[in-house]
């Protein structure tokens, strides 16, 4: 591997004519494909360089309604935002509220997001206590519980030992 790189670093000649050669067979296609929520990109920009930013939220609105994936969606719900941000900045505020919902890593809107509930794992916790408690009443134990899952009332945890901690006197 290391001749490898010091010949092709090294321009040797041997390396350069069998890289030619090899190089001489590549043929590109004669056109590219640009995709369509680009171009609608790109010419939302256009109609707002030239003072249409209500236009340029609707081209890209045009461009959202054909895209599946949601991360790809939300991103360019973002950019319609802010060309609605120009004209309606409650509407662009909601925009991004739902752009949130598509793709997480979008801009927030400046009222926040309402924070999920989390639920309160309870019955979790005291199946570990209650188990650790029957493996070992000592208090220097520490347990590691690796997985939990509730099967109707009972609940089965999987744990390993993780550290036992001894006091010196």
């Amino acid at each position: 591997m290391r001749g490898a790189i010091e010949a092709c670093l090294g321009r040797y000649p041997q390396w350069l004519e069998r890289s030619r050669r090899a190089l001489a067979e590549i043929r590109y296609a004669d056109t590219s494909v640009v995709r369509p929520e680009t171009i609608a990109a790109r010419e939302a920009f256009d109609l707002a360089a030239t003072g249409q930013p209500r236009a340029s939220a609707d081209r890209l609105q045009q461009a959202i309604n054909g895209l599946e994936d949601p991360a790809l969606r939300g991103w360019f719900m973002e950019q319609k935002a802010a060309y609605l941000h120009l004209v309606d900045p409650v509407a662009a505020q909601q925009l991004l509220t739902s752009a949130v919902n598509e793709n997480e890593f979008v801009l927030k809107p400046a009222a926040g997001i309402a924070p999920a509930k989390i639920k309160a794992a309870a019955v979790q916790a005291r199946t570990a206590a209650e188990v650790r408690s029957l493996v070992s009443p000592d208090p220097f134990i520490r347990f590691s519980i690796l997985a939990s899952r509730s099967l109707g009332s009972a609940a089965i945890v999987s744990f390993t030992v993780c550290t036992v901690c001894t006091m010196t006197s």
